[in-house]
């Protein structure tokens, strides 16, 4: 049974919306991003369009990567994450994934009803010029790297930016497995498209495109 206090914010991030991440994220990454290092924040697309979506895809650390990026980013340009379903059912959490506008994904199961209609939504929102934030890796510190940002922008042209994410981790909770605590280097590369990442199969060019964010991701002076 839930609490007073778990519904009671289950309602404020609902009448927060999308803006949930610019607020209760922003409030909560205060202090990390005063400590934080960005770099390349040029490389930003920051206008939405309606012929061509964005992919930011990265390599993934820890939950808090998401707000991470996403407040990169202005309340003008949200990005949908892909995120794993269980997220969905988390107390207080899964009401932020909701109104984040994040997609829900199974894992180990390509072709689960979960995962055709992720797809779609995906689609759907590349097609029409939005922001979709996917970590390679799949899953925290996972080396299975995925394709799915190759084949999302094949099917839909759009443009691809990588993130490499490195942190300095304070303190890791073991209470909240892949929560770590400690300010981030955060390094944006240019945009790019699939032609950029040659010839050859899905799985080639997200070889190619994994290369490029280890690159970005390694610690900076």
């Amino acid at each position: 049974m839930k609490t007073r206090i778990v519904l009671f914010l289950e309602s404020l991030a609902e009448l927060l919306g999308s803006r949930v991440w610019y607020c209760g994220w922003l409030i909560l990454l205060l202090p990390l991003a005063l400590l934080s290092k960005v770099r390349g924040r040029e490389n930003i697309p920051m206008h939405h369009t309606a012929t061509r979506g964005l992919i930011i895809v990265a390599n993934h650390l820890s939950y808090m990567d998401v707000p991470v990026i996403g407040t990169l980013f202005p309340p003008s340009r949200p990005i949908s994450f892909l995120g794993k379903k269980e997220l969905f059912d988390v107390p207080i959490l899964g009401t932020i994934c909701k109104n984040g506008h994040m997609i829900a994904v199974e894992r180990n199961k390509e072709h689960s009803t979960v995962n055709i209609r992720a797809v779609k939504q995906a689609l759907t929102l590349l097609k029409n010029g939005g922001a979709l934030g996917i970590f390679m890796q799949g899953g925290i510190g996972w080396s299975d790297i995925k394709r799915s940002p190759i084949v999302l922008a094949e099917r839909t042209n759009a443009v691809i930016l990588p993130i490499g994410l490195t942190q300095n981790v304070w303190f890791h909770t073991n209470a909240w497995k892949g929560v770590d605590i400690g300010p981030y280097q955060v390094t944006i590369g240019k945009p790019l498209t699939v032609s950029n990442l040659g010839d050859g199969n899905p799985e080639t060019r997200a070889e190619r495109l994994w290369y490029v964010i280890c690159e970005l991701s390694r610690p900076k002076a």
